[in-house]
């Protein structure tokens, strides 16, 4: 245990870029023969890794490369996920729109206008007034808007009278 100790007490592994430690047989002789060489000042070869804290010029420079290759993704991601919100924005309008004119075309579909008709005071069914009714009504949606267009029971009664020809109660 001594020896390991004595062999690999000094090195710290940190996992800083660009370090790693030195392995095999040349490492230890290296070491043998720098404390065997006392008289020797030159600069050391064995060197300490570096700390956490230090960093060289091409450290730096790779981990700002590596931080905006990191980011491009992201980048990438926001851009598309902003065009996805304004697809979605776009879809949530086209729905109220379709939503609304399908409101008016249920207001003008022919059973909601024959409703209104059977409500109108006075119709009775089957009567001449209430067959040309019916056949007007029947005929297209442009008749229906009109039918729809006119606020009070009388103006509808009297749309329907004019447009058919045939008074409410005549013919009874």
């Amino acid at each position: 245990m001594d020896v390991f100790e004595a062999e690999f007490g000094a090195v710290t592994v940190t996992g800083a870029e660009g370090w790693c430690a030195q392995q095999g047989e040349t490492s230890l002789d290296s070491r043998a023969d720098a404390e065997k060489d006392d008289e020797s000042d030159s600069v050391d070869t064995d060197m300490p890794p570096p700390r956490e804290g230090t960093s060289s010029a091409g450290c730096s420079k790779s981990k700002r490369k590596r931080k905006e290759v990191d980011q491009e993704p992201y980048v990438v991601r926001n851009a598309i996920l902003a065009e996805k919100n304004k697809i979605a924005e776009k879809m949530v309008e086209i729905m109220a729109e379709d939503r609304v004119l399908l409101q008016q075309d249920r207001k003008f579909r022919i059973d909601s206008v024959l409703e209104i008709l059977y409500k109108l005071p006075g119709v009775i069914m089957w009567s001449p007034f209430h067959i040309g009714a019916l056949n007007h009504l029947k005929a297209n949606e442009g008749n229906r808007m009109a039918f729809m267009s006119f606020p009070s029971d009388d103006d509808k009664i009297s749309y329907l009278e004019n447009m058919i020809g045939v008074k409410m109660y005549e013919g009874l």
